[in-house]
């Protein structure tokens, strides 16, 4: 299940860039177009959320939280 969602997050996170890039292109915004290009080079990086409880100490699953 978890791996499924940060699937969709990975292709949704990286259909947007590309949409970012071309239209980017399109305006000839040539220094954010090679910032733009250079983060989807590096790869999608997934962060996780975290709170913490009463206690301090840190929760991270669904669960849990």
């Amino acid at each position: 299940m978890a791996k499924k969602r940060f699937r969709e997050s990975k292709r949704k996170w990286e259909q947007e860039k590309l949409e970012e890039i071309e239209d980017l292109a399109k305006r000839q915004e040539i220094r954010q177009l090679y910032q733009k290009t250079g983060q989807l080079k590096k790869g999608f990086q997934p962060r996780t959320s975290m709170c913490k409880n009463k206690n301090g100490e840190l929760l991270g699953g669904e669960e849990e939280i």
